[in-house]
């Protein structure tokens, strides 16, 4: 099986995803509904790991401020490299590997990216702007240190729950701009003691909200792609603020929540960007390190766009730094540098 394959499999038999994560360590496992949590295989907090049993597997890890989907959580966790998460599991599991490389269709790509954006997706609920109401309206000094600026934040709505003590970022849907279909609620707390006190860093305030069916700062970038002809990719929400601020403005980038981009979103954005458009995928280091994996999600992109990712040659970060993590000068220099993919080829 691929990986897309994979985690078909898993979502149908919960009870091979309980037994995977065991394999890789994760312990103190529940299930309910719609998620299981675990602790990490070091870790005492039975909350620390999150997985959605929706279609996508999507994961979080509070104490290693990961959100993304479950492959790339246990690769985040335990370090390992992509391919030997996959071919664990597949041993693991006494499945058949599959070497073989995918039939390329390009009329048949050509033909699936046409049709509407709206075929096969999971539906966000729509909710008016009006449920941030009960979040104060004030940036919160850690996003400041983080060196986002005071007016970017408030373009962004960002937000303070004093209740529960969360930084709020409402996430708008990529075409109803001015409806909320996700609150995401990041902990004003350190990582060390939320995972000392079993509380998550990272928690979402509405059930369901699909992430795979939207791209966070999309409303913010659009005006501002064709100007640009580039769009990034980020993981993190920080990110796509940090780059808003060094463009004073004018940012031109979005995040997945992870270092994962779905068919929806990749749809969307082809249909949503101009045939000039530079796609530039700039995951954290720990994923971009991984060649083979850029090369695969560039591919998804290159017969219709120009493609490429942002490549630490010169190992200037900090091995889970995002590619904008430190300062303008490297951040520059990094997307000055980047890779690009050209027909599933890197380029020298």
């Amino acid at each position: 099986m691929q990986a897309k394959e994979l985690k078909e499999y898993l979502y149908k038999h919960p009870d091979k995803l309980i037994s995977v994560l065991e394999h890789f360590g994760f312990h103190k496992i529940s299930i309910t509904t719609d998620e299981i949590r675990c602790a990490k295989p070091d870790g005492k907090n039975a909350t620390s790991v999150a997985v959605s049993l929706q279609e996508e597997l999507y994961a979080s890890c509070f104490s290693n401020n990961y959100n993304g989907d479950f492959l790339g959580m246990i690769e985040n966790v335990k370090g390992f490299s992509f391919y030997t998460i996959i071919k664990s599991i597949h041993h693991h599991l006494g499945l058949k590997l599959d070497h073989k490389s995918n039939h390329v269709d390009l009329l048949g790509d050509i033909r699936k990216y046409k049709k509407s954006n709206k075929e096969k997706q999971n539906k966000n609920v729509f909710y008016p702007k009006s449920v941030l109401n009960k979040y104060i309206p004030i940036p919160h000094f850690d996003m400041i240190n983080e060196g986002i600026a005071p007016s970017t934040l408030k373009k962004f709505d960002i937000r303070f729950d004093p209740e529960k003590s969360r930084i709020i970022i409402p996430h708008m849907d990529w075409e109803e701009s001015d409806k909320v279909v996700g609150i995401v609620g990041r902990h004003a707390m350190r990582a060390d003691l939320l995972e000392d006190l079993g509380i998550p860093k990272y928690w979402n305030y509405i059930t369901g909200y699909s992430k795979s069916s939207n791209l966070y700062g999309w409303q913010n970038a659009k005006n501002n792609i064709d100007k640009s002809n580039m769009l990034i990719i980020f993981e993190s929400e920080k990110s796509v603020m940090k780059q808003d601020t060094i463009e004073q403005g004018n940012g031109f980038a979005v995040s997945v929540g992870g270092h994962s981009i779905s068919d929806t979103q990749v749809k969307f954005i082809i249909q949503n960007t101009s045939i000039d458009c530079e796609i530039v995928i700039a995951f954290d280091k720990d994923v971009t390190s991984d060649t083979e994996e850029m090369e695969q999600l560039c591919d998804r992109f290159n017969k219709f766009r120009t493609a490429s990712y942002i490549h630490d040659k010169y190992n200037i970060l900090e091995s889970h730094d995002a590619p904008i993590d430190r300062g303008v000068k490297r951040w520059k220099y990094l997307l000055k540098h980047r890779k690009q993919v050209s027909e599933g080829k890197l380029n020298d």
